[in-house]
C-alpha cells in the first residue's frame, strides 16, 4: 500500500498500465490524500506532477509492504532484518 497526503501544492496522479493500453490522470488537491494498492500499485506505473500554478509542493509518503514479497525482490532481505522470523 501507498498513501500519499497532499500537505501543500496541487498535484495531479498519473498510472498506466503495465501494458500502456489505460491511463489514468486525477486530481490531488492540497490537504486531501489517495491510496494504491494491489494491482495499481504493483504493476501499474504511476507518479505525480506538481501543477504549474502551484508555489511548490510539499507531500507525505507511506509505503507500507514489499511488491508481491518474492526471493528476486532486491529489499526484502533489507525489510525483513527488522522482524522475527516467527513473524513472518
Amino acid at each position: 500500500i501507498i498513501v500519499t497526503i497532499a500537505i501543500k501544492g496541487d498535484a495531479t496522479i498519473m498510472l498506466e498500465s503495465a501494458d500502456r493500453k489505460h491511463q489514468l490522470a486525477m486530481e490531488l488537491k492540497e490537504k486531501s490524500a489517495y491510496m494504491l494498492s494491489g494491482m495499481v500499485r504493483n504493476s501499474c506505473t504511476h507518479g505525480v506532477l506538481a501543477d504549474e500554478a502551484s508555489s511548490g509542493r510539499e507531500s507525505l509518503n507511506l509505503r507500507f509492504g514489499l511488491h508481491g514479497r518474492t526471493p528476486e525482490d532486491p529489499r526484502e532481505d533489507e525489510v525483513l532484518q527488522y522482524w522475527r522470523d516467527d513473524k513472518v
